[in-house]
C-alpha cells in the first residue's frame, strides 16, 4: 500500500484502553465468514491509479487466525521509478530491471486470491489498481478478479474503536494492537500485518455491548453486505470467556461544578488585596503552585509576568507582553484571570492559534490551577457550532437508514460507540469518526445554526452545543481559539455574548486570522449545499420546504385550495431554488472561463500553493468581471427573488401556532436558512460591485475546473476594524507570545494592530542562550536569487553532511514545498545509505506520525515546511541541529501582502523594511525557537541564506536573534565551529 495516512487531532491514546482480546477459535472465526481469508497488498508508483503502475504485489492467505501461504513478486515496468517511492519502499530500479510485467504474474495473483475474502488496509486504493493493470491487457487473456467477499481493516478498526485508537494507518495499526511490522512498505509484509490486525480487531470488538453491534446492524441495513455479515457473527459468537467491555466515558469539556452557587465556592482574594509579593508567594519554590505543578521551577519572568497582568485587569487598559520559551506564560496569565473571575468582575476569555497550546492549557494548566485552589475552579474549552454533533439530527438522519446511501451508513457506524462515551460531542476527540466521514456527512449532522432552536434544543437531553455555551457563561475561564475569536466578532457576539477581559496568547498571528476571520467569501459549493437543504428533488429525504408542505394549508386562502388555484407560496419558493441553482452554474461557468487564462498567467512562484490554486488580487469587481455582467445581473436577481420568496412564507407564517406544526422547529430553521442565504446575497453583491472601503478583494482559481472560484475578500487594515468592533468593550486586554518585538521593540505589533498606546513587557527567560543557542550563518552558498539551482543543492548537502558528522538529530525548514521537495530528493539517499531516516512533510505519513517518528528516533532528519516553524515542540537529543534554507519573507504576490505592502508606500513609508522585514523576523524567531524547548537543551542553528549578513536590512533580523550569530565562510570551519559547541555542552 502507498500511503501509512494517519489522524493529525488530539491523542485520544490515553483517554481510555482497547478491550483486552480473547482469542478466536477456528470456529469462531468460520462463524464470522473469515476462517479462511487472504490479506492484499500492493505497492504503486503514486496515488492515481490511472496513471500509477504496480511495483509489487503481495497476498497473504490466512486459515483459522494464522498465515498459511505467501504470493509475492516484483514488478517490471517500463517507466521511471519515482525516487521518493525508492525512499519510501526501498525498492530500486536495479530491483524492477528483468521482472516480468503485470500481465505474466496476473493469472498467478487471481488464482491464489481464488474466491477467498480478500482483506485490505485501505483496500479500494490497492483493488483500484488491480482492476486497473488487469484492465490493460488484452481482453481474452484478462483473468477475472474473484468475486469474494471484501474487508477494509481502515473500516473496522474506525467503526469498532473510533476513540481509543489514535491513529489508523497500517503501521499506527500495527503499533497500537502490537502486530509485528518490521518491514513497513513492502507488500507481502504489510498484507501479512493487515491479516493479523483484522484477527486482532476482531478479537477485541466482539466484547463490545451488544447493543452498540444491533444498532450498527439496524444503521448499515441491507447496505454492504460483508460488513453486515460481520455485525452477525460477532453478535453470534459473543464475548467468548471476557465480560462484555464496559469502556469508560471520555473527558468533559469542562472544569469545575456548575451546580454551586457563586456565594458557596472558596473565595481567592480580592484582587485589590493582591501585591506583586502575594504573586511571589504563589510563585515560590514552595508555595501554592510547586504543590501542584509537577516539576515546577522558580521562574523570575513568571512572576513579573503575572503581576503585570493582574494590574493590567485590575485598572484596564492593554498590555503587550513578550515572554520566551520556558518563561511559563501560561500560568502567568491563568492565575491573575482566575483571581478576577472568582472576585465577580465576569469571567476572562482567552484565546490560542495552536490546538496543542490549548490542549496543553485545558489538560495540563487549568488542571493545575483547580487542584492549587481545592478543586474550585471553572473552565470550558468551547469551540464553534460546526465542531459539535447535533444529537436531533442524528437521531433523525438514522432513524430511516434507507435514506442513506451505502457508503454513508459505513461512515455513520462509529458514531454508534462514539455517542455513548462522549460527554462533549466534539468531533475531534473521537479520530476514527472523522477519518470514517464522507463527503457532506457532517454537514449533515453537526450542530448547524439552521437546525437549533431554543425551545427544542433547550429541553433536549443530549444537546451538546446548548450545554457547553450554557457553561461557558458560568465559568471562570472561557478558552477559544482565534478563529472563533474572531468569527464571534463578526457575527456581533452571537456566541460568546458580553465580555470585557481577553488574553490572547500566540499574539503574533491575531492580524492574519482576524483578515481571515472578518472579511466574506462566495463560492458556488456552500451555496448549493445552502439550496439543498431547502429544496432538493433528487434526494431520498425531503428538504426543509417538503417538510412545510405538510402545513400548507394552514396559510392558503380558499383560492388557493381549488383545483384551478395557481402555484402556492412552497412550490413558488421551490421554483425560486431551481432558478438561483440554475444562475450559479452560469454564472460559475462564466467565471471560471473568463478568470482561469488570467491565473495561469501568473508568475509560478505568485499566489496561493498550488495545492490551493492560483489567487490574483482584483480592484473592482464592476471592472474584473465586465465581461460576465448580464450572468452576474440574473444571478443577482434570482438572489433576490428567493430571499423575497422566503420574507413572504415566514410572514404567512407568522400567525401560526408553533403547536400547529407538529412541534417541530421547522420555522426557525426557515428562518435562519433565510438568514444565511442573505449573508451569501450580500457577500456576492460586494464582491462583484464597486470596491468596499478598506477591503482587499481577490480571486482564487481551483486546480481543476470542477474546483471552481472562490472570490474574497478582507479587511486591508485590521487595526480600523479592531479599533471599531473588539477594543472599546474592553475593559483589559493582553496580548502575548513568544516572538512580540523586532529589535526588541513593540512598535511593529503595536502599528499593525492598532494598539498606539499599549504597555510593551519583556520577560527574562530561564534558560542560557549564550551557553544553549549557536547560530550560524553559511556564507558559501550563494544566495537562492543569484542560483536557486545551485542553492538548494548546497542546502541539501549540509542537509546529509552536518547530521551524520554532527551526529545530531536535525530539523530542515523550507519556506516552498517545491524547494523542501527537490533538497529532499538529493539529501534522503546519502542519509540512509548512513543509516540515518528521513521524514519530508507530504510524503508518506501525516504530520502528527512524523514527529511521534521524528522524537524516538534520535538519528532521524524531518525535513518541513509552514507548519513546522512553530508550535512543535521536540526536546532533547532529536533535535539539536536547526537548518534553516530560507529566510522566511511572505511571498509578495499575496493578495493581502501586495495590499498592505501597497498602502504603506501610498503612506510614503518603506513597505519592505517597515512590514516585509518585521513580518520575517517574527517567523525565524519562531523557527530559531523549535530548537530551545527545555533547560537541559542545547542546539545549533544554520541559517543558509547568506543576505541575514550582506545585506543592510539583514542587520534588522541580526540584532532581534536571541544570540548573534557567527558567519562561515567554508564548510570546514562551519563543522568544527558547530562540532566544538555540541561537545562542550555535551562535557
Amino acid at each position: 500500500m502507498f500511503v501509512d495516512s494517519d489522524f493529525t487531532g488530539r491523542d485520544t491514546s490515553e483517554l481510555a484502553s482497547l478491550p483486552a482480546p480473547s482469542a478466536l477459535s477456528s470456529e469462531e472465526l468460520a462463524r464470522l465468514g473469515l476462517n479462511r481469508f487472504v490479506a492484499f497488498d500492493v505497492e504503486t508508483t503514486g496515488l492515481d491509479a490511472r496513471s500509477g503502475r504496480i511495483i509489487e504485489l503481495g497476498a497473504v492467505r490466512f486459515e483459522g487466525g494464522r498465515e498459511v501461504a505467501r504470493f509475492s513478486e516484483l514488478v517490471g515496468i517500463d517507466e521511471e521509478l519515482p525516487a521518493f517511492i525508492t525512499r519510501l519502499t526501498g525498492i530500486s530500479a536495479d530491483d524492477l530491471a528483468g521482472k516480468a510485467p503485470f500481465a505474466e504474474h496476473a493469472r498467478g495473483l487471481v488464482d491464489f486470491l481464488a474466491e477467498d475474502p480478500v482483506v485490505g488496509q485501505n483496500v479500494q486504493f490497492d483493488l483500484g489498481y488491480l482492476e486497473a493493470e488487469l484492465d490493460r491487457i488484452a481482453r481474452d487473456a484478462r483473468p477475472l478478479p474473484p468475486p469474494g467477499d471484501v474487508y477494509d481493516t481502515l473500516a473496522v478498526a474506525r467503526t469498532f474503536f473510533p476513540v481509543d485508537l489514535s491513529r489508523y494507518g497500517l503501521g499506527a495499526l500495527a503499533r497500537q494492537l502490537g502486530v509485528d511490522l518490521s518491514t513497513a512498505h513492502r507488500a507481502a509484509d504489510d498484507a501479512a500485518a493487515t491479516g493479523r490486525i483484522l484477527v486482532e480487531l476482531l478479537a477485541r470488538a466482539r466484547r463490545l455491548p451488544p447493543g452498540e453491534l444491533r444498532e450498527m446492524l439496524r444503521i448499515l441495513g441491507t447496505a454492504a453486505f460483508a460488513f453486515g455479515s460481520l455485525l452477525d457473527g460477532l453478535l453470534a459468537i459473543g464475548p467468548g470467556s471476557e465480560a462484555v467491555w464496559s469502556p469508560p466515558v471520555l473527558p468533559d469539556n469542562r472544569i469545575g461544578d456548575y451546580s454551586r452557587d457563586r456565594g458557596e465556592r472558596k473565595q481567592l482574594p480580592e484582587p485589590e488585596q493582591v501585591d506583586a509579593d502575594t504573586y511571589a508567594r504563589y510563585f515560590a519554590p514552595e508555595g501554592t503552585l510547586a504543590r501542584n505543578v509537577s516539576d515546577y521551577q522558580l521562574r523570575h519572568g513568571q512572576v513579573e509576568m503575572a503581576w503585570d497582568v493582574h494590574e493590567t485587569m485590575e485598572r484596564g487598559g492593554q498590555l503587550i507582553c513578550e515572554a520566551g520559551t520556558g518563561t511559563g506564560k501560561s500560568l502567568a496569565y491563568l492565575l491573575p484571570a482566575l483571581i478576577h473571575a472568582r472576585a465577580g468582575h465576569g469571567r476572562v476569555v482567552i484565546s490560542t492559534y495552536t490546538r496543542h497550546l490549548q490542549n496543553q492549557l485545558f489538560d495540563k494548566d487549568l488542571p493545575s490551577l483547580a487542584a492549587a485552589f481545592g478543586g474550585d475552579v471553572r473552565a470550558v474549552l468551547l469551540k464553534g457550532r460546526g465542531n459539535y454533533i447535533c444529537h436531533r439530527r442524528y437521531e433523525a438522519l438514522t432513524a430511516e437508514p434507507d435514506a442513506l446511501e451505502g457508503e454513508e451508513r459505513i461512515a455513520a457506524l462509529p458514531f454508534v460507540h462514539w455517542l455513548n462515551r462522549t460527554r462533549t460531542g466534539d468531533l475531534s476527540e473521537a479520530p476514527g469518526v472523522r477519518r470514517a466521514l464522507v463527503r457532506g456527512l457532517w454537514q449533515k449532522l453537526s450542530a448547524d445554526s439552521g437546525f437549533c432552536s431554543n425551545r427544542v434544543c433547550r429541553a433536549a437531553r443530549h444537546c451538546f452545543l446548548h450545554r457547553i455555551r450554557t457553561s461557558a457563561q458560568a465559568a471562570d475561564i472561557v478558552l477559544i481559539n482565534h478563529a472563533l475569536l474572531f468569527s464571534d466578532l463578526a457575527s456581533e457576539g452571537g456566541v460568546l455574548g458580553e465580555y470585557d477581559r481577553l488574553i490572547i496568547d500566540e499574539a503574533h498571528h491575531v492580524e492574519d486570522v482576524a483578515a481571515n476571520h472578518l472579511g466574506f467569501t462566495y463560492h458556488i459549493f456552500p451555496l448549493r449545499q445552502l439550496l439543498l437543504q431547502l429544496h432538493d428533488p433528487s434526494a431520498r429525504r425531503p428538504g426543509l420546504l417538503g417538510s412545510l408542505k405538510a402545513f400548507q394549508r394552514l396559510i392558503e386562502t380558499p383560492l388557493e385550495r381549488g383545483d384551478s388555484a395557481e402555484d402556492g407560496p412552497i412550490d413558488r419558493i421551490e421554483a425560486a431554488v431551481d432558478g438561483l441553482l440554475k444562475s450559479a452554474e452560469v454564472f460559475h461557468r462564466e467565471l471560471d472561463d473568463l478568470l482561469r487564462p488570467k491565473a495561469e498567467q501568473e508568475d509560478g512562484d505568485g499566489g496561493a500553493a498550488p495545492e490551493y490554486g492560483r489567487s490574483v488580487r482584483y480592484i473592482s469587481g464592476e471592472k474584473t468581471f465586465a465581461p460576465i455582467e448580464n450572468a452576474i445581473a440574473v444571478h443577482k436577481r434570482r438572489f433576490k427573488d428567493l430571499v423575497q420568496e422566503l420574507d413572504k412564507l415566514l410572514d404567512l407564517f407568522e400567525d401560526v401556532e408553533e403547536g400547529l406544526l407538529g412541534g417541530d422547529d421547522v420555522l426557525a430553521r426557515l428562518r435562519s436558512l433565510r438568514g444565511d442565504l442573505a449573508e451569501l446575497a450580500r457577500a456576492f453583491f460586494a464582491l462583484t460591485g464597486p470596491p468596499p472601503e478598506n477591503t482587499v478583494l481577490w480571486y482564487t482559481v481551483g486546480r481543476e475546473p470542477r474546483h471552481g472560484v472562490n472570490l474574497q475578500a478582507a479587511p486591508l487594515d485590521v487595526s480600523l476594524v479592531l479599533g471599531e468592533m473588539l477594543y472599546p468593550k474592553l475593559k483589559s486586554l493582553v496580548l502575548t507570545s513568544a516572538t512580540l518585538t523586532v529589535r526588541g521593540e513593540f512598535d511593529f505589533i503595536r502599528n499593525r494592530l492598532g494598539l498606539m498606546k499599549a504597555r510593551g513587557a519583556k520577560y527574562p527567560s530561564p534558560f542560557e542562550m549564550s551557553r544553549q543557542l549557536f547560530i550560524s550563518v553559511a556564507d558559501f552558498l550563494g544566495t537562492p536569487k543569484e542560483n536557486e539551482e545551485r542553492f538548494v543543492k548546497g542546502v541539501a548537502r549540509l542537509a546529509y553532511r552536518l547530521p551524520t558528522e554532527l551526529d545530531a538529530g536535525t530539523l530542515v525548514l523550507f519556506t516552498s514545498q517545491r524547494m523542501l521537495a527537490e533538497a529532499y530528493d538529493q539529501a534522503a539517499k546519502p542519509l540512509e545509505r548512513a543509516g540515518w531516516i528521513t521524514f519530508a512533510q507530504g510524503v508518506g505519513t501525516s504530520q502528527a506520525e512524523m514527529l511521534d517518528r521524528f522524537r524516538a528516533e534520535r538519528a532521524s532528519v524531518l525535513f518541513g515546511v509552514d507548519s513546522f516553524w512553530e508550535g512543535i515542540d521536540v526536546p532533547g537529543e532529536s533535535l539539536e541541529l536547526l537548518l534553516i534554507a530560507r529566510l522566511p519573507f511572505h511571498v509578495p504576490s499575496d493578495p493581502l501582502v501586495e495590499a498592505r505592502s501597497e498602502k504603506i508606500r501610498d503612506s510614503g513609508g518603506n513597505s519592505f523594511i517597515e512590514y516585509t522585514v518585521p513580518e520575517a523576523i517574527l517567523k525565524l524567531r519562531q523557527g530559531i525557537g523549535r530548537l530551545i524547548r527545555r533547560t537541559g537543551d542545547y542546539g545549533v542553528a544554520v541559517i543558509c541564506d547568506p543576505r541575514l549578513v550582506r545585506s543592510r536590512w539583514g542587520k534588522m533580523m541580526v540584532d532581534s536573534l536571541p544570540v548573534a550569530p557567527v558567519v562561515h565562510n567554508e564548510y570546514d570551519t562551519l563543522f568544527n565551529d558547530l562540532l566544538a559547541f555540541l561537545e562542550g555542552e555535551e562535557a
